[in-house]
């Protein structure tokens, strides 16, 4: 019998999100303890940073894994969404670790970063529109969580300010509760309370930092901090669905016979 890939995902967004942003807290409140140069805390080769990196290396790992046991299942779609998605991470981890839009795409060959962001957005929307039908099984909602605070901290990152940014998201999260509400979608409820988490979080964060210098940057890094753990959460209980599916299909294919 196969595993429910698109349950709940309350308890999966809650564990995630509050945990990420526990450990971010974590770091702000040693930083103020210690009375530390933020930018230690959070700039790349940072401890934040560095443990981002680890979380994009888990995923790709998982991903690639995951699709190595897939490859010959029927279901191709999975498969290949996992493969596509190992690939994404593994340069969005490369470009982390190795700073290359910094210092090669950009410094070097003096690419635009707007360029090299559009890229991974149109690659991050090639994901989501292509494999759209294999999402809609899964807890998809973590990954476009995930996905969410990726952009904010892209926007934050010189092209707006976190407050504009907070009024944004309540924008987009207006209109999407308008849509979800009257196209009477089950996930209406769960997208609610956690877009009212997040709005809670991102006024009660800029008011907590607003007298801290460096703030834009923590806000920034924070962003992408919280963004790589949905991101990683998502792909890890999804490849173990994916697989765990597979392999009960198997089993009772075999019991037929």
């Amino acid at each position: 019998m196969e595993h429910n890939l698109s349950g709940s995902s309350r308890p999966h967004l809650l564990f995630t999100f509050t945990l990420s942003i526990a450990i971010l807290l974590t770091i702000i409140a040693v930083g103020l303890q210690l009375d530390t140069n933020f930018q230690r805390l959070t700039r790349d080769g940072s401890f934040i940073s560095n443990l981002g990196v680890i979380l994009w290396c888990v995923t790709a790992t998982v991903c690639f894994f995951a699709a190595f046991l897939l490859r010959n299942n029927q279901a191709k779609d999975v498969y290949q969404f996992l493969l596509y998605s190992a690939l994404l991470t593994t340069y969005l981890l490369f470009d982390d670790f190795f700073q290359i839009h910094d210092h090669y795409l950009h410094d070097k060959l003096g690419i635009s970063e707007k360029i090299i962001y559009m890229v991974l957005g149109i690659a991050s929307f090639t994901l989501i529109i292509k494999f759209r039908q294999t999402i809609l099984r899964t807890n998809y909602i973590v990954m476009l969580m995930g996905l969410g605070f990726l952009a904010i901290s892209v926007l934050a990152d010189g092209i707006l300010a976190p407050l504009e940014i907070t009024y944004g998201i309540f924008v987009l999260g207006a209109a999407s509760s308008f849509y979800l509400f009257t196209s009477n979608r089950p996930l209406f409820m769960e997208y609610m309370l956690v877009f009212s988490i997040v709005i809670a979080l991102c006024v009660a964060f800029i008011v907590f930092i607003s007298g801290l210098k460096y703030s834009e940057y923590i806000f920034e890094e924070g962003a992408k901090w919280i963004g790589i753990s949905g991101w990683c959460s998502y792909y890890v209980q999804a490849a173990y669905q994916f697989v765990v599916n597979a392999h009960t299909d198997g089993s009772n294919s075999q019991q037929a016979i």
